[in-house]
């Protein structure tokens, strides 16, 4: 069988950064492997759904993503440029899109003005660059449209999450989330004290690794000293990876994960047990299928913790994301890696605040998330250190029925 060529825009970086995966977004082990130059690459076959990231005008540099509609791709479809394969599907997805929510009164002149614009390019990359707008208008107005008729609702969990390190209150006003290491040793409660007297959600964080090795004892010492304390606990941080070390085995992992999770019912029957995973191109890792495998077996849990990174696709990337999360079946809690404040070397994003505020009206539009985080800041760039844009969309306020002047 031949190999499946697929064709990146010149410029847009080292065939190391393309994925492919499933229809659905989940990621696929299959590697793209250098073809012919930096803008080649090679599958051993046809692929369901490739993404790269590309650098667009007045967008940033981020993932795009196709999957041809939903169908996957065929061997005719080889040698597969990838700008002229998101510019067909994307412009067939707003076409339709847009004619169904205008039916359904969403406002939708903004995504209209981008789409018209992009089919009067000429050059692929500014094609590009007017479809992920316009995309990403479509979504914004879709997402306030769906709040204003539900006069608003309540996200749980709204704000930053701070990963205290050390029992220090000095750095917490004005995030309202404090994560807390609380499989390290120290005396937390004081700082849990001060927490709940302000308010604060509360999550236990980073029994992982230590907890699936000695679950008796690690759980013990550490849920029953912060029992009624502390509702939140992930237990896992990254479930699917922290898993590997139990065995080759699949099934006999997740019936380990189903002890521990048992384990921590019993010790405090009141706690919400959250399962975190991640989903990344960039880092090659998704959730997905873990999680469905978690639902099929019946694991006993309350919500998901799903991190999402910003520069892993465009707002109509991430619709479609959550819509499959959302299918689990379990509450989401989110936590979003954050775009720099200023342009990266490798990826960055045009007007970040407006992005970060969009994001936020796509999820809270969701009724299955019930918790939006962000990461106050980290130490690699990419990431990004949005300290302070953050900081201002919070003291705005986000009550969804203030959508109109946030417009």
């Amino acid at each position: 069988m031949s190999n499946f060529v697929i064709r990146l825009e010149d410029g847009v970086g080292d065939v190391a950064y393309g994925r492919l995966t499933s229809t659905a977004g989940d990621l696929l082990p299959s590697p793209l492997t250098r073809g012919e130059g930096e803008a080649w690459g090679t599958a051993s076959q046809a692929p369901d759904g490739v993404a790269a990231p590309f650098r667009l005008p007045e967008v940033g540099r981020l993932y795009v993503w196709v999957n041809n509609q939903g169908r996957g791709f065929t061997a005719n479809h080889s040698p597969l440029t990838l700008s002229s394969a998101f510019v067909k599907e994307r412009t067939a997805q707003l076409t339709q899109s847009m004619k169904q929510y205008a039916r359904r009164g969403v406002p939708v002149s903004a995504a209209q003005h981008h789409l018209e614009a992009a089919q009067s390019a000429t050059e692929p990359l500014m094609q590009m660059s007017h479809l992920i707008r316009a995309s990403e208008a479509l979504v914004r107005a879709v997402a306030l449209t769906r709040l204003q008729r539900l006069k608003g609702r309540p996200v749980f969990l709204w704000g930053v999450q701070v990963r205290s390190s050390q029992p220090d209150t000095s750095h917490l006003a004005p995030f309202n989330t404090l994560a807390l290491p609380l499989g390290c040793k120290g005396d937390w409660i004081p700082l849990i004290q001060y927490a709940q007297q302000e308010r604060k959600v509360l999550i236990g964080t980073e029994l992982g690794a230590e907890a699936l090795q000695t679950p008796e004892k690690h759980l013990q010492s550490c849920l029953m000293r912060y029992r009624g304390w502390v509702r939140y606990w992930q237990i896992l941080d990254d479930a699917p990876t922290h898993l590997k070390s139990l065995g080759a085995d699949h099934t006999t992992q997740l019936y380990a994960l189903r002890r521990v999770l048992q384990t921590a019912r019993e010790i405090d029957p009141l706690s919400v047990r959250l399962l975190g995973v991640e989903h990344s191109l960039y880092h090659r890792t998704s959730g997905l299928a873990f999680l469905q495998a978690c639902v099929e077996l019946e694991l006993p849990f309350e919500g998901v913790h799903l991190t999402l990174y910003w520069h892993d696709g465009d707002l109509f990337y991430f619709d479609h994301l959550l819509e499959q999360y959302g299918e689990v079946g379990k509450p989401l809690y989110l936590t979003l890696k954050l775009p720099p404040e200023t342009p990266h070397e490798t990826f960055w994003r045009e007007d970040a605040a407006r992005w970060i505020d969009s994001f936020c009206w796509l999820a809270i539009s969701k009724p299955f998330v019930v918790g939006v985080l962000f990461e106050e800041r980290s130490e690699n760039p990419l990431y990004g250190d949005s300290h302070g844009v953050v900081r201002s969309l919070i003291q705005r306020g986000y009550n969804p029925q203030h959508y109109e002047s946030l417009e």
